[in-house]
């Protein structure tokens, strides 16, 4: 299933090898605005990783599509904090979390439906409360690493040889498509994922699309940015308890 959380920190490195090895585009054919025109994929998406890293912050929204599971996801990120609520719904039967990184502590707080989707466990007594995740915590670099801006920038890269595909609108922006494998890399799964760079300097990623096909479960799944560079304010909750009392830790 394609998860909401997943988990980008050791994959943000392998994504920069991946580019730093895909060398399509250079010669398309494709007219490109400005200063990237004549520049490659694997150049270009150098460029927007490189301009979505310098960022201050960001809003994302991303909405999926996995058989019968209908998913949203939004939130904000920083260098150092960020915060997601997400939201599934399978069949009428909803499930609801967030993650929360404020002022060096880590959060989470889910339903007992998305304890069971995201952790794989079943803990109703640990639902719909505050937890606060230790970094001794098993779960910790999931949670943490997820919601900063890093690894919310390098989830809309796509993965392998990149292609451009040309000059479009994206969510009222002129943007360059980029065209890679599906982002986290699944084996034996088919699909693409196309990420949409900004024609302007300093050329940010404004989003991506994609689909994949995994034994015969079709996930479609978009992501869209905003509102970069803006003021982030993030409150500790004022009740928690730890997760290390729980099923989940």
């Amino acid at each position: 299933m394609f998860s909401l959380r997943p988990h980008y920190s050791v994959l943000a490195a392998a994504l920069v090898a991946s580019l730093g090895l895909s060398a399509c585009g250079g010669g398309s054919g494709i007219s490109l605005p400005g200063a990237l025109n004549g520049k490659s994929a694997s150049t270009i998406a150098k460029l927007a990783m490189k301009a979505g890293d310098n960022a201050s912050s960001v809003h994302q929204v991303i909405t999926s599509d996995v058989s019968y599971t209908l998913g949203r996801q939004y939130g904000d990120a920083t260098h150092s904090e960020g915060v997601e609520y997400d939201y599934q719904n399978t069949m009428g039967d909803p499930a609801y979390g967030r993650a929360l990184v404020v002022d060096g502590q880590t959060f989470v707080n889910d339903s007992a439906t998305m304890i069971t989707t995201q952790f794989g466990i079943e803990d109703y007594s640990a639902a719909n409360q505050w937890l606060k995740v230790p970094t001794s915590d098993v779960n910790y670099a999931s949670v943490h690493d997820g919601v900063l801006l890093p690894s919310v920038v390098a989830a809309v890269f796509p993965l392998g040889t990149l292609k451009i595909v040309g000059v479009q609108t994206f969510d009222g922006h002129k943007v360059v498509a980029l065209k890679g494998s599906p982002n986290p890399a699944q084996t034996g799964a088919k699909g693409y994922q196309i990420v949409y760079v900004s024609t302007s300097k300093p050329y940010l990623p404004y989003g991506s699309k994609g689909r994949i096909d995994y034994n015969g479960q079709v996930s479609t799944f978009k992501t869209v940015f905003s509102h970069w560079n803006e003021k982030v304010t993030l409150t500790v909750p004022a009740k928690s308890s730890s997760i290390s009392k729980t099923k989940i830790g």
